[in-house]
């Protein structure tokens, strides 16, 4: 009972409670000082494109002003654009050994020769070394001595004695299906067409051939028929007796001038142009061959053809951006906010980037190449999504504010976002200006100027 009574009238005296205080670790302290950077940098964005916004929508005309002023300056760059076309000034790094040999050879062998190169087959697809054949060969061959470039357009402007003949540009024929009857003296290349003209059999033709095969007047050594003809067929005694084509391979000199970065021979390329032509011609002119050409303009001709099929699909493509654009901004419950037309303005504001960006690359020794044709494209795509940030931005600010205020407000919005991306663009692309290849530095450049003018202007 004692005891009861003692702990009925013991009471313990009130402790105060401990609170355990907080610890922030040191990677926390960081992260709190690197957050309040971060807000403070957003804040900084944020005013400083609502300054920004208001500027541009309270002084319209003189925003115009400036940037056609930007474009103007910019623009002026223009007169240093120049084009790069050869391979070893696009795809070699500069400075390197390869490019030193190179140069090294030509300061001592620097004449250049073009190849053109001519394949007969018959339109039977049978033997080409009969008699109605090989007339017809030589027949084609004296068509290809005389052939003399057009004198109406381009062509015409060709001074008389730069005009190619086979005297003035050293032609040469290595050899050909014909040289066993050729005549070296006094003109190169020619051939006693009575020789041909007297072929009646097959076997005239093969021993004459086989004859000239095993020991070539001009080198007194053995020709490789597989020079001269294709598809070749022997006897048992190593000795041709059928070929399904025959070969013309021809050399000529080059006297080429740079002209927008391609090494351009005019006067060469006007002959080339009525050698071709007689490819074209050949079913009409010959009874029993068909003819193929290939010279060295060829290429470059395949190529122009297939960038002349592909403007049409370039224009389609700007008009299908411009048409989505105008889709997008259409608003067909509140004609009042349709923004349509601006879509227009948007694609306009691309168009002076572009401007900007080829002549200040320019001015400062860039030059443009076959990659660079995608550029607009690019920058039309970064621009167009610019566009439809700051518009969404702007529709989401209350619409009974002033209008000054809203465009204001909606950059305020908009501003940090196209900032980011634009920001990262432009840094891929410097990055991908330290590059050795020519080509895409300078892409990388024209890019990364234009990325930055078409953030500036929208």
């Amino acid at each position: 009972q004692h005891c009861l009574r003692m702990s009925a009238s013991y009471s313990p005296e009130p402790q105060q409670q401990k609170v355990a205080p907080i610890v922030t670790s040191e990677g926390q302290q960081e992260q709190s000082w690197f957050s309040s950077v971060g807000h403070k940098i957003e804040h900084w964005v944020e005013d400083l494109f609502f300054s920004v916004g208001k500027f541009v929508a309270s002084k319209p005309w003189y925003t115009l002003a400036g940037v056609f002023l930007v474009v103007a300056l910019c623009g002026a760059g223009m007169t240093q654009f120049y084009q790069e076309n050869r391979d070893d000034k696009l795809w070699i790094p500069q400075g390197t050994q390869a490019l030193k040999n190179r140069d090294f050879f030509l300061e001592r062998f620097s004449e250049k020769s073009r190849s053109q190169e001519i394949i007969i087959v018959r339109k039977d697809k049978g033997n080409i070394l009969q008699p109605d054949s090989m007339k017809e060969i030589a027949k084609l061959w004296q068509a290809i001595v005389s052939l003399t470039p057009d004198t109406k357009g381009a062509c015409g402007k060709i001074a008389e004695a730069d005009r190619v003949s086979w005297s003035n540009r050293g032609l040469f024929l290595p050899n050909s299906v014909l040289s066993p009857w050729s005549q070296f003296q006094p003109s190169p290349g020619t051939y006693d067409s009575s020789a041909v003209e007297s072929l009646n059999s097959v076997s005239q033709i093969l021993t004459a051939l086989n004859s000239w095969l095993s020991s070539s007047a001009n080198s007194g050594r053995p020709v490789e028929p597989s020079s001269i003809l294709g598809n070749v067929k022997n006897d048992g005694q190593n000795q041709v007796s059928s070929a399904e084509a025959a070969r013309f391979f021809m050399l000529m000199k080059e006297k080429g001038k740079l002209i927008d970065g391609n090494e351009v021979d005019e006067p060469a390329e006007c002959w080339e142009t009525k050698l071709l032509e007689l490819a074209s011609r050949s079913k009409g002119n010959y009874q029993t061959i068909d003819v193929y050409i290939s010279a060295e303009r060829s290429s470059s001709d395949a190529f122009s053809a297939a960038i002349t099929g592909d403007l049409s699909l370039v224009s389609t493509g700007y008009l299908l951006i411009i048409g989505y654009s105008a889709f997008v901004l259409f608003n067909r419950k509140q004609l009042l906010l349709s923004r349509a037309t601006l879509s227009v303005a948007g694609v306009l504001a691309v168009g002076l980037a572009i401007i900007c960006s080829f002549g200040l690359s320019s001015a400062l020794g860039q030059f443009y190449g076959p990659v660079h044709s995608v550029l607009p494209f690019l920058l039309l795509g970064i621009g167009v999504d610019d566009m439809f940030v700051i518009v969404n931005a702007i529709d989401q600010v209350d619409i009974r504010l002033d209008m000054v205020e809203r465009i204001g407000l909606g950059l305020k919005s908009a501003g940090a976002s196209i900032t980011v991306t634009s920001l990262t663009d432009l840094l891929a692309f410097l990055i991908g200006a330290t590059t050795s290849l020519p080509a895409l530095s300078s892409f990388c450049i024209y890019a990364g100027i234009g990325v930055l003018f078409t953030f500036a202007f929208q």
